[in-house]
């Protein structure tokens, strides 16, 4: 589990241009937004207005279009948490993990995972397990 960092009042850098390029180009590699944000010391609030109102529209539709690749990279890591769990523990913790990544990725991209409906899975349900 990553390890929130607060960042103090005072220590932060503002948003730009370049921490635009930075944030953008990482995402575009399927990183997110927050990560790469922290690891820059940078607000997302203060990111999100600069690129609400200070951006270019060609720099706004590149944020979406990094968007929508991150959900699309969050949706290529669910085969590799399926294929990986071999006990009935890891299925489950594979499957909260996938229904979280495809919530994600409905809302990042929705033109594309708008149809997503969760998946009903008997594994660990009441039902089955008091047979």
């Amino acid at each position: 589990m990553p390890v929130i960092e607060f960042i103090p009042r005072g220590r932060s850098q503002r948003a730009n241009v370049d921490v635009f390029n930075q944030v953008i180009a990482r995402m575009e590699g399927g990183e997110s937004a927050s990560s790469v944000l922290r690891e820059l010391k940078v607000w997302r609030g203060d990111f999100h207005f600069w690129v609400t109102h200070k951006a270019t529209p060609p720099q706004r539709q590149r944020y979406k279009n990094a968007v929508a690749a991150r959900a699309h990279a969050m949706i290529d890591e669910t085969i590799d948490l399926a294929d990986s769990a071999t006990t009935r523990d890891e299925a489950l913790r594979a499957k909260i993990q996938i229904e979280a990544r495809w919530q994600a990725a409905v809302k990042y991209d929705p033109q594309n995972f708008v149809d997503y409906q969760p998946r009903t899975c008997s594994i660990g349900s009441e039902s089955r397990l008091n047979r």
